[in-house]
C-alpha cells in the first residue's frame, strides 16, 4: 500500500510533508509543553514514516551504518526506560527548566542511560543467554550428535 502512495507523491512532496509535520509537532510542543501529547506523537510518527520512504533505498556510508546499528542495539532499553526518566525529570525540574531545556536534558540522559544498560544487556548478555538456552532446551545437532556424541553445531 505504501508503494502506491509513494508513486503518487514525489520525493519533494514527501520532504515537504515531513517538514510540515515536524513544524506542527514542534509548535504543538511549544504551546503545550507536554512531551507525550497525542498530536505530537502522530506528527513524529508521520515524519519517521515519510523519512523512511524517502531514504529507504539510499546506500549509506559504513561509519553511519555502524553508528545506526549501535543506536539500534539499545533501542529496546531506551523504549523501556525513557518515559520513567522523562517523567522524573519533569517532576524534579519542570518548574525550573523551560520545555526545550527539559527535552534536551531528557534526550541526553535517557539515551545515555539506555546506552549504558542496553549495550551490556542487549548486546553482551544476549549471546550468552541464547547459548545457555540452546544448551538447556534443545537437543544437540550435527554429525557427532547422530553418532551419540555431545557436540552441537549451534553457537
Amino acid at each position: 500500500m505504501l508503494d502506491r502512495a509513494e508513486a503518487r507523491v514525489s520525493a519533494a512532496g514527501r520532504l515537504g510533508l515531513a517538514v510540515w509535520f515536524a513544524a506542527v509537532g514542534a509548535g504543538r510542543f511549544y504551546f503545550t509543553g507536554r512531551e507525550y501529547d497525542p498530536v505530537l506523537a502522530c506528527c513524529t510518527a508521520a515524519v519517521v514514516v515519510l523519512l523512511v520512504s524517502l531514504f529507504g533505498g539510499v546506500r549509506w556510508p559504513g561509519w553511519l551504518a555502524r553508528v545506526t546499528r549501535t543506536g539500534a542495539a539499545f533501542s529496546y532499553t531506551l523504549y523501556l526506560t525513557h518515559y520513567s526518566l522523562l517523567d522524573l525529570l519533569r517532576n524534579l525540574y519542570g518548574d525550573r527548566l523551560g520545555p526545550w531545556s527539559l527535552l534536551a536534558l531528557g534526550l541526553l540522559l535517557s539515551n545515555g542511560l539506555a546506552a549504558a544498560v542496553g549495550l551490556y544487556c542487549e548486546v553482551g548478555l544476549t549471546a550468552r543467554v541464547k547459548l545457555a538456552l540452546y544448551r538447556r532446551f534443545l537437543p544437540p545437532t550435527g554429525p557427532a550428535a547422530a553418532r551419540g556424541g555431545g557436540s552441537s553445531s549451534r553457537p
